[in-house]
């Protein structure tokens, strides 16, 4: 009877030890987890919050997911997606996953969503309506944190927290503007008033695009004609931006707040 017994002892015996050593590790590994997501969580924590740059916003999630929104500079009236609406409604749309922090910097990859694009120019100067490729879906992507509350994404675009430009001329109101909040003023009217308001003699239109203005300055150089400085001074609205409807007509800016 006993040998019996013992037969059916041991074993459940050493189930029952094996089992108890496996909770003991689930235990660990689970206590050990939580204990690196705990140190990442805090690694993550300067770059959590919402970040806004001219016409682009990013926003930080305690867990590392973030997600990228904002203007192209490419018009879907001339150019595939991500492109940008007529409504100004941008068109990259990005979800941003990263994974660890070196220094001030912390690298990801872009997960899902568009590619990033950027304004471009030729070599003339002109401006390029296709824009310029920055970063496919798949790629890597990093945040580098700078002085002030600045975030540098490696698209070469600049970022600020809210309440930098009370401290920093480098970020003013007018980058801080979020997507979402962009208006129509309405058209640019008066590109002589502008230039002369400057000091320039008036406005020249030299060519058939949109981007062939130009202030004429007093000694007769036709120069560089802002389209952004020119809606915040039509529309004594320092946040305001300039959105361009069509490249090839010259009469069709326009100015958002």
């Amino acid at each position: 009877m006993k040998r019996h017994l013992a037969r059916f002892l041991v074993p459940l015996l050493v189930v029952c030890i094996v089992l108890a050593m496996g909770v003991s590790l689930w235990i660990y590994l689970a206590n050990r987890s939580q204990g690196l997501l705990s140190d990442q969580t805090n690694e993550f924590h300067p770059f959590v919050g919402h970040w806004f740059g001219h016409a682009r916003e990013l926003i930080f999630y305690p867990d590392g997911h973030a997600t990228y929104a904002g203007r192209v500079s490419r018009w879907c009236d001339v150019d595939h997606v991500p492109c940008d609406s007529a409504k100004i409604t941008g068109g990259i749309k990005e979800n941003l996953q990263f994974t660890h922090v070196v220094g001030s910097a912390i690298y990801g990859t872009i997960v899902s969503g568009t590619d990033d694009y950027g304004p471009a120019f030729d070599a003339d100067g002109r401006y390029n309506p296709q824009g310029k490729l920055l970063l496919k879906v798949g790629s890597s992507i990093s945040l580098l944190l700078k002085a002030n509350d600045k975030l540098v994404i490696s698209d070469g675009w600049m970022l600020c927290r809210p309440q930098t430009a009370q401290r920093d001329p480098g970020c003013s109101s007018a980058t801080l503007q979020p997507v979402s909040l962009i208006k129509i003023l309405g058209t640019i009217q008066n590109l002589a008033g502008y230039c002369q308001s400057i000091g320039d003699s008036t406005a020249s239109l030299d060519g058939k695009t949109a981007y062939d203005w130009h202030c004429v300055a007093p000694s007769g150089q036709h120069i560089f004609l802002s389209m952004t400085s020119a809606c915040r001074w039509q529309y004594h609205d320092s946040q305001a931006l300039d959105r361009l409807v069509d490249y090839f007509d010259p009469y069709s800016w326009q100015c958002w707040g």
